[in-house]
């Protein structure tokens, strides 16, 4: 996230912008926690493997998990619709 601030007669105004990928397809091998936010989709394939692994798909509009997604055991997988920079 980046923040802007401004002076205005009115005072300081800021706000906020996010630089997330219009979309993700994703696939192969996931070993190492990560958090995926867009504004658009999210595609993927991918096989989600390690230990004490926290996962996030954020998409502003829709996740699809496609044949050979898969997570192991102990692994956090958590999906989010509400796009880049919201609550989750």
């Amino acid at each position: 996230i980046e923040w802007d601030n401004k002076w205005s007669s009115n005072g300081f105004s800021f706000s906020a912008s996010c630089d997330c990928p219009p979309d993700y397809n994703l696939a192969g091998a996931q070993t190492t926690s990560a958090d995926f936010e867009t504004n658009g989709s999210i595609q993927s394939s991918q096989i989600i493997s390690g230990t004490a692994l926290t996962v996030d798909y954020d998409s502003g509009s829709s996740i699809s998990l496609n044949p050979g997604f898969s997570t192991a055991n102990g692994v956090q997988f958590r999906a989010f619709i509400d796009g880049c920079g919201g609550a989750q």
